[in-house]
């Protein structure tokens, strides 16, 4: 029985710390985790957005090199001849561009020329405006060279009062026009157009332009599919759905009708338009009983009116890294309870068990160690704990600023904070602070520690009143916490590590990659 009890106290201590480690970790884990899910939502739009980018300056290149390489020859009439000319030009940047579906030339006198995609042929549409009329001289193509058939209409339309066709031709810029239905075919689309001044022909102006319908749009979004969870969709600034891309079921372990798609998208729209219209700002709304973030990310083209949208749930989120965090932590958990159980069968084998152990140092030594270290990686110097010595007052920035220093130190490898010693290392004293005595000023310090860090990280910081002849300092001597610390700044929790001698503030998504390979 005797033995059976002295085991009993021996492994009861050894649970305990076992369960607190067990119960600290799924705290901070479940404490962030909408804030991981977030930061990896933003990440992953910013990508998206950079390659929408990517894709629409590709076609402003495209257009700048055609105006460049048509500005002296280009000449709109219905002579065979120079429709030829004008397809050995364009068929080939219809081929190579699967997106575009036409490509328009016209000028300020009316003229026009058009060459789409027919089938397995092209067609070419040659528009003149006079006072009798407009008429459209139309050709289908097998080859650049080869017409199978021609034939003319007339009817009301003029190229000059298309969307595409710019206010004040001649400038440098290329246009981006709102989405609108094209002439022929009404489907919905967007025309980008490049003008240039023709001072040698009849015309004053030419224009370029190039078609990208609604169906080359949802292609583009639908092929970023395979990279990336959730769904992209293009949205213009007044909130108006223009494209959405499939969600690629590979990449998702949910099960969402096309239905559900369309109320997640214009909940979030939504959302988003009574929000302002804000950049990266991650908007959140549940859908049956999973919960979904969505990011709009300006595209800058079109003058601002596109906007890309990414909605992923929070489960396809964090499934990536779920497996992983909960990995390390079971064996933190195991090496954890392992090395404690070694570390009291040695104490108890040597009867130190209830042995108090000696600092390696009294106080005032370790200040004078860390005063001659100085300022580095594990040591900060901050004059005040709460004076702004500039201004003779309170303020809050003071206090803020070392707790940045402790929360930092907890995420890193440890440290010590001295308040009361300047940045040369000269002991100034926290008497500036008027602390009525040194249990004021303690209290203080902890009451702060608790309310912007946590009280449950108490035990990983020895704070301790050190009275030198030149003043009192406070030493706050810091040991690496081992899961991440966040330092609560109103209604906001920032994440800091040390970096040299300053802390660093760093993003979500950084804290993520930073803690895995901080645990691996």
């Amino acid at each position: 029985m005797k033995r059976f009890h002295a085991t009993l106290i021996f492994l009861v201590p050894l649970i305990g710390f076992v369960a607190i480690i067990m119960g600290l970790n799924s705290y901070q884990y479940f404490r962030i985790r909408a804030d991981i899910a977030a930061g990896i939502v933003t990440a992953i739009g910013a990508t998206e957005r950079d390659e929408l980018r990517a894709y629409l300056t590709g076609i402003d290149g495209t257009l700048r090199v055609a105006r460049d390489l048509g500005q002296n020859d280009i000449l709109v009439s219905e002579d065979s001849e120079d429709i030829i000319s004008l397809n050995k030009k364009f068929i080939p940047l219809l081929e190579q561009q699967a997106s575009i579906s036409s490509i328009l030339v016209a000028n300020d006198l009316g003229q026009e020329y058009l060459l789409t995609k027919a089938g397995g042929s092209y067609l070419t549409r040659v528009s003149r405006t006079s006072k009798d009329g407009d008429t459209q001289y139309f050709q289908e193509w097998s080859a650049a060279e080869n017409a199978v058939r021609s034939w003319q209409e007339s009817n009301q339309y003029d190229p000059r009062n298309r969307p595409w066709f710019p206010d004040l031709p001649g400038d440098e810029e290329v246009h981006w026009a709102k989405v609108y239905p094209f002439f022929r075919t009404k489907e919905l689309g967007v025309t980008a157009s490049v003008s240039w001044k023709t001072p040698d022909s009849p015309s004053k102006y030419t224009v370029l332009g190039v078609d990208i319908p609604l169906s080359g749009i949802k292609s583009i979004l639908s092929q970023r599919s395979a990279n990336r969870p959730g769904l992209l969709f293009l949205v213009t600034k007044e909130g108006n759905l223009f494209a959405a891309g499939a969600m690629d079921k590979v990449n998702s372990v949910l099960s969402i009708t096309s239905e559900e798609e369309s109320e997640l998208e214009t909940g979030l729209i939504k959302q988003w338009q009574q929000a302002g219209n804000t950049e990266g700002e991650v908007f959140k709304m549940t859908l049956g009983k999973q919960q979904w973030l969505a990011v709009f990310q300006k595209i800058d083209h079109n003058n601002g009116t596109f906007w890309l949208g990414l909605a992923a749930s929070e489960t396809d989120l964090l499934r990536r890294i779920d497996s992983e965090l909960y990995r390390v932590d079971f064996i933190d958990l195991i090496v954890a309870a392992a090395g404690a159980l070694l570390i009291l069968l040695f104490l108890r084998k040597r009867g130190l068990l209830h042995r108090p152990v000696a600092l390696p140092a009294v106080p005032l030594e370790r200040l004078r160690e860390y005063i001659l270290q100085g300022e580095g990686p594990g040591v900060e110097f901050k004059s005040t704990v709460r004076t702004n010595l500039q201004q003779n007052k309170r303020g809050k920035e003071i206090e803020i600023a070392w707790l940045k220093a402790v929360s930092a130190f907890l995420n890193s490898d440890g440290g010590t904070l001295l308040l009361g010693v300047d940045d040369s290392g000269k002991i100034c004293g926290i008497e500036a602070d008027e602390f009525e005595n040194s249990d004021r000023c303690l209290l203080h310090v902890k009451n702060l520690l608790n309310q912007h860090i946590g009280a449950e990280f108490s035990g990983f910081i020895i704070t301790t009143m050190v009275d030198c002849a030149e003043g009192s300092v406070v030493m706050l001597e810091c040991r690496p916490a081992g899961t991440a610390v966040f330092l609560k700044i109103g209604k906001n929790e920032e994440f800091f590590v040390r970096s040299g001698p300053s802390s660093t503030k760093l993003s979500p998504s950084q804290t993520v990659s930073y803690m895995a390979e901080k645990n691996k």
